[in-house]
């Protein structure tokens, strides 16, 4: 992958040192000046792709790329400056399309785990929880159901099978998450094989249906190891400690887990 970006880079940069080259043998009335511009500027294109392609960047090399020969074709006389014009507002184009689309990425990493999808734990106590308690503290019966949810022997799985196979199944718990809950619910990657979700206004019998529905998703998944879970289950009310109750749930799921050890 490495060598193919290399190949990239140095390829775009032959073709921006070549526009440049050109430029200057065609219009042999640019002054010294001028020439040394068209030099310089088209060495500074080189850098950039060199750099942004090993930092793997090359889209934002190709756009840095058409900047540079466009501004040095924009030295030449009609109609050729106008095809540079063009050039440097295409590489505009696809610098600014490829950083937003970079900046998104960014954001995503911020608030949800790489291989779950889920919401990253920072996220989900700096941002999703603070603002769904002044949501549900305007509410006449504000409450949040909190369901935390274990992947049973993960390690079994992954000294069994591998650790490949021990992230193939955490994500096919958090698959079965996701489709069990409404687009208002958050769930999280708590941890390592735990999942913590979050049902705001509902009850903890709202809550055991939920689990209900992800053991079953889970059973109907066609999967090399078996795939089991457990389930604790606490309901946090307006005026309460929410880190309390998110607590009481983690303990109720490690009690139920000792209980089928026994």
């Amino acid at each position: 992958m490495k060598v193919k970006k290399w190949i990239i880079s140095l390829t775009l940069s032959f073709f921006v040192l070549a526009t440049g080259s050109i430029v200057s043998l065609w219009e042999s009335h640019l002054s010294s000046i001028a020439r040394i511009l068209v030099f310089s500027e088209e060495v500074l294109m080189v850098v950039f792709i060199l750099l942004l392609c090993q930092a793997d960047f090359p889209i934002i090399g190709l756009g840095f790329s058409l900047i540079g020969i466009g501004t040095a074709l924009r030295l030449l006389s009609h109609p050729i400056s106008f095809l540079g014009s063009v050039l440097v507002l295409a590489g505009l184009v696809v610098v600014i399309l490829y950083a937003k689309s970079l900046l998104n990425k960014l954001k995503e990493r911020a608030y949800l785990d790489h291989l779950t999808k889920l919401y990253t734990r920072t996220f989900f106590f700096e941002e999703w929880l603070p603002k769904e308690i002044n949501r549900q503290e305007r509410e006449e019966n504000g409450r949040i159901a909190f369901i935390f949810i274990d992947l049973d022997n993960l390690k079994g799985i992954n000294d069994r099978f591998s650790h490949q196979t021990g992230d193939e199944a955490l994500k096919i718990l958090a698959k079965a998450i996701k489709e069990n809950i409404r687009l208002t619910d958050a769930a999280v990657r708590y941890g390592g094989d735990e999942f913590l979700i979050a049902l705001p206004g509902e009850s903890i019998d709202t809550a055991k249906k939920v689990i209900r529905r992800i053991r079953n998703s889970v059973r109907k998944k066609k999967f090399k190891a078996s795939i089991s879970i457990t389930a604790g289950i606490a309901e946090w009310k307006v005026g309460e400690d929410v880190v309390k109750a998110i607590k009481e749930a983690d303990r109720k799921m490690y009690e139920f887990k000792r209980k089928k050890k026994c």
